[in-house]
Formats: C-alpha cells, structure tokens, sequence
C-alpha cells in the first residue's frame, strides 16, 4: 500500500486495512482469520499500530526496499474494532502533510 506524504496522518492507510480486513472475512466466511503482510521496514510502526507483530524478524529485498513479514489475527469482533477507530493507535491530524511523496 501507498499513501502520499502530502495525505499521510489523515487515517487513510488505517481506512484501507480496516476495509481489506473486514473484506477477507466476508470472502471467507471465517469468524477469524491470520493476515501477513510483507511490510517496508519504514512502515512497520504504522503496521504495528494496526496490531501486525513481526513473524519472523527476517529481513528480505524486495524492490530494493528491506522488509520483514507481520501477521494479525482478524476477526470479526476486531474487524469491527479497527473499522472503528481507524487510526491504528494515532490520532488523526486535521490537515495533510506537505512534502515529498513516497510509500509507506
């Protein structure tokens, strides 16, 4: 996932795992399901904030970008926490930040 710099901190990011989320429960008609992702070390704390914990520690290249594997357990009950909230533990900022864009 990307987000823009000059849109970072508005909770999108957060909107879109809430939604993914919620969208893999519905698809597999599962109450609970294990999500991993393969996330930019630069963008672990968002992850973690989401309740992603690193599996493994292992760090791998892809693209050029170091990143390491995270997983959560989604389930319906947290699925509806996060859709909630969507912040992933960071409260949102009125306006978007300006600056160079890059991916997160």
């Amino acid at each position: 996932m990307a987000v823009r710099r000059i849109a970072r901190g508005a909770g999108l990011g957060a909107r879109v795992v809430a939604a993914l989320e919620e969208a893999v429960l519905r698809y597999l008609g599962d109450p609970s399901v294990e999500v991993v992702l393969s996330a930019q070390e630069q963008a672990m704390g968002f992850y973690e904030r989401c309740g992603y914990r690193v599996l493994n520690g292992r760090r791998y290249l892809d693209a050029g970008i170091w990143h390491q594997d995270m997983a959560r357990t989604v389930s319906t009950v947290s699925a509806a926490d996060s859709a909630g909230s969507a912040t992933c533990g960071r409260p949102l900022r009125a306006e978007p930040r300006a600056g160079k864009e890059t991916n997160t």
